[in-house]
């Protein structure tokens, strides 16, 4: 079966090297100049500022080589825009420090989700994310698929739980990013379960590849799937059942 076109939308925080505080990307409009309505271009795919994250698109592509090289190209864009001092954060939940968060960061930036998703499982209920008093806030790492969103579930099958095997933040689960969560596009979907933790190697890069690759080919590929229910139970929990995983899947770390 023929690769789907895939592309990306993820995000991530900014930290101070030397003191390991994280650094509000509303503070780099100087540097980066896209905006969630105006992203900036650069060869292949764009970059923005989303709120106190930075925000970076990719080309579409059928390639696993094509893939990478995207994500590497726009990451080494974003990166060099940085000010001396300031790197990438590994984190997916970035926890600011309280005065800093309250006082130093503008209500706008702080909004999460300015738009509603939906749940494959609850069709045409939108969910809201509820205002967060937190001095936090979460990366999420959106794939966006040239298919119908009839291959949710396979989704939740390969790629949701499947992150499990290297993605342990579970501060995002408990407002963000729930199981079959997407929303429709006019070329397929986006499916906005995973947090930016596939992001930040190569290997796990051609891993969220591969394995989305894999859950839109015939159904019957990675053995008997089990019940969506016990699946995402996983993925809102954050606790992985291995014995749950696709036959084909691919150990990562």
């Amino acid at each position: 079966m023929a690769n789907v076109l895939l592309g990306a939308d993820p995000e991530v925080f900014v930290k101070d090297a030397a003191t390991g505080e994280f650094i509000s990307a509303h503070t780099l409009d100087r540097v980066v100049r896209g905006t969630k309505e105006r992203p900036e271009m650069v060869d292949c795919g764009a970059i923005q500022i989303d709120g106190t994250a930075l925000e970076f698109n990719i080309d579409p592509t059928d390639c696993e080589e094509e893939w990478v090289n995207n994500l590497k190209t726009v990451m080494d864009a974003l990166r060099e825009r940085l000010p001396e001092g300031l790197v990438f954060a590994e984190e997916v939940t970035a926890t600011f420090e309280p005065t800093y968060f309250k006082m130093g960061i503008p209500d706008e930036a702080k909004q999460i989700g300015c738009d509603p998703d939906f749940d494959f499982h609850r069709p045409g209920e939108a969910r809201f994310f509820r205002p967060q008093v937190r001095p936090q806030r979460m990366a999420g790492g959106h794939i966006h698929v040239s298919k119908g969103i009839g291959y949710l579930p396979r989704m939740d099958w390969y790629v949701g739980l499947g992150s499990l095997l290297f993605d342990t933040d579970k501060v995002r689960r408990r407002t963000y990013g729930g199981p079959s969560a997407y929303r429709n596009k006019p070329y397929g979907y986006e499916y906005r379960t995973p947090s930016n933790a596939w992001i930040m190697s190569e290997e796990r890069q051609r891993w969220a590849f591969r394995m989305t690759q894999r859950a839109h080919q015939y159904p019957g590929a990675g053995g008997v799937q089990p019940d969506s229910a016990l699946v995402r139970r996983c993925i809102n929990t954050g606790i992985l059942d291995t014995s749950l995983l696709p036959e084909d899947m691919e150990y990562v770390r």
